[in-house]
């Protein structure tokens, strides 16, 4: 998750990270396009897969929000 506040802190996207228990939303505007978007959906599932956690993430072609469980 440190990666993406710097993601985030280099690239000057918004980021928002909303926690409710265990739960973590994280919304990042980009305003960059669909295929930005996309590309950032298969990113995110890679890492979290590779630490064995699932997101479904939500996109559009300003932003991609999902959740985490920690």
């Amino acid at each position: 998750l440190q990666w993406l506040d710097e993601l985030c802190k280099v690239s000057g996207f918004a980021k928002k990270h909303v926690m409710n228990n265990s739960l973590h939303t994280f919304i990042v505007q980009h305003d960059l396009g669909l295929k930005c978007s996309m590309y950032f959906k298969m990113v995110f599932e890679m890492i979290f897969g590779k630490l064995q956690k699932k997101i479904e993430p939500d996109v559009t072609s300003q932003s991609i929000a999902f959740t985490v469980e920690d």
